[in-house]
């Protein structure tokens, strides 16, 4: 496949990106791409790969790390992937600063490879930085307190980052045999560091998402997982296993910054600034004022998010109530679009955000008044009702009482499997994460992605047998 086409909004046409064989390529579902300071498309090494009956041979080309030039329109290889493939993680850009030549992308949970792939996820963090010159480094950074995968993930206006949701092995090899992960975490770049904070009362494991609200609050919501054992919906061992059942509903987390102390207020920001320029947004008091920050407004599926970006800008208080502030240079640091634009107050025990106005970045400026899509007074939701879970979707022409007997017993002999691969999966986590760069920290991600998905595969062959 080549990355597709580019459109010209003035022209009103689309131009392929083919000049050749080189402009051909092989990535997975959802791949994990970013367009980083060299205005180049970076592919990371990471997707929605393999799931059954889908394998190929070229999906080992998947844990290369990749440029796009879009000027020449061709691929351009820059290395492997020192961990291999790794099928759906969440990767996001963290915070850049003027003059944002570095981007550090961070990936995080998900499976390894190689094909078919593992089954078990993995807690393993990984900070890849791509410089202006084209330079990429890859890092490992903390462990996740809980391996998740088809793990969201929201940064967050303070510069922190949220990851929640997912599931303790790849669903979609042996769809109900799952555990739900429902404590999320938050990730400190300041102290490169994983904190638990408070569990969601609902499985969330396929399809789950989760975005940043203009107030600063994450809401996080939807289950759609797939028929167990690709049969009928049903939870296979009821209160070990994640709900089989879908889930449309959602639920809103509060960060501890707006516990911190009174927020800040945005009084008039501009609804559109041109690249380069500066603008002025006027606040109740901008000597408390320590960032103004805008961040690329959410657009999330399939717990993938290539337009994440979150920009500290140069700011300096000018009058009683008033900051002067400069754009992003250029549409390599801030695709044109809408952001959201947020200042943060130093309170005591850290920054808080005001509630954020949408700005518009591109080649154009309008001085009139920035959309405010949430008040700056709304009261903070409480409480609130969804239907309760259930397991009322099994079918009796499916598999029956007996078949639903056999399919529970083998659920809890597999998790007993489990927990010793799972142990297993962290000696070997702790190991790969000492290892240094390389070919060595490959080997040791790849081994271990292999002996964790023995786990599942036993499982599978239980119910096979039940089932005969």
């Amino acid at each position: 496949q080549s990355l597709g086409a580019i459109y010209d909004p003035a022209a009103n046409t689309w131009t392929e990106n083919y000049t050749g064989p080189l402009s051909e390529n092989s990535l997975p579902l959802n791949a994990r791409l970013f367009l980083t300071p060299n205005n180049k498309i970076f592919y990371s090494g990471s997707g929605q790969s393999w799931g059954p009956f889908g394998q190929a041979i070229d999906e080992a080309t998947f844990a290369l790390q990749q440029f796009f030039d879009l000027k020449t329109k061709q691929w351009e290889i820059v290395g492997p992937n020192p961990l291999g493939v790794r099928s759906s993680p969440f990767s996001v850009a963290l915070p850049m600063a003027p003059p944002y030549d570095r981007m550090t992308i961070m990936t995080y949970g998900g499976v390894l490879g190689p094909p078919p792939g593992g089954e078990l996820a993995v807690p393993f963090t990984q900070l890849t930085t791509v410089g202006a010159d084209g330079r990429v480094i890859n890092r490992m950074g903390p462990n996740l307190h809980h391996p998740r995968w088809f793990v969201s993930g929201v940064s967050l206006p303070d510069g922190e980052v949220l990851a929640l949701n997912g599931a303790d092995k790849d669903e979609v090899i042996d769809p109900g045999s799952e555990r739900a992960v429902r404590t999320p975490e938050l990730y400190n770049p300041t102290t490169n560091s994983w904190t638990d904070v408070a569990a969601e009362s609902r499985d969330r494991t396929y399809h789950n998402s989760a975005v940043l609200l203009p107030d600063g609050r994450v809401l996080s919501g939807g289950h759609s997982p797939i028929p167990a054992s690709y049969g009928a919906h049903h939870t296979v061992v009821p209160g070990v296993t994640a709900n089989n059942d879908k889930d449309p509903s959602f639920q809103i987390w509060s960060p501890p910054y707006l516990y911190y102390g009174p927020r800040p207020r945005i009084t008039h920001a501009p609804h559109a600034v041109a690249w380069g320029s500066t603008f002025t947004v006027n606040v109740d008091d901008p000597s408390t004022i320590k960032q103004v920050v805008a961040m690329r407004t959410p657009s999330q599926q399939h717990v993938n998010d290539n337009d994440t970006r979150t920009l500290d800008l140069a700011s300096t208080q000018t009058g009683p109530h008033t900051l002067t502030v400069t754009a992003p240079p250029t549409g390599v640091v801030a695709p044109p679009g809408s952001y959201y634009l947020f200042v943060n107050r130093q309170n005591p025990k850290g920054l808080t955000p005001s509630v954020a106005r949408i700005l518009f970045i591109g080649s154009t400026s309008n001085n009139s008044e920035a959309v405010q899509p949430m008040p700056d007074d709304a009261t903070v939701a409480h409480g609130g009702s969804a239907t309760s879970v259930k397991d009322d979707s099994y079918q009796a022409t499916y598999l029956g009482g007996t078949g639903q007997q056999l399919d529970q017993a083998a659920g809890r002999a597999a998790t007993a499997s489990n927990n010793g691969v799972s142990a297993l999966a962290a000696r070997l986590s702790g190991a790969v994460h000492n290892l240094p760069g390389g070919a060595p920290l490959a080997v040791g991600g790849l081994l271990m992605a292999l002996i964790a998905g023995l786990g599942i595969r036993a499982r599978r062959w239980i119910v096979h047998r039940g089932r005969s």
